[in-house]
Parts: structure tokens; sequence; C-alpha cells
């Protein structure tokens, strides 16, 4: 399972950052 799920976790963490940079985009 652990190994099943890093993979999801880690395109959960690619997409929050992507958020994040999109949202700090858009501020400035």
């Amino acid at each position: 399972n652990s190994i099943e799920e890093l993979p999801s976790s880690i395109c959960n963490l690619i997409h929050l950052k992507s958020l994040c940079l999109n949202n700090n985009n858009l501020n400035q």
C-alpha cells in the first residue's frame, strides 16, 4: 500500500506546489 500511495502523494505535492506558484504569480 505504501508503495502505491507514494506516487499519488508525490503528485499531490507537485499539484499543491504548482497551485502555490500560480497563486503567487496571480498575487504579483
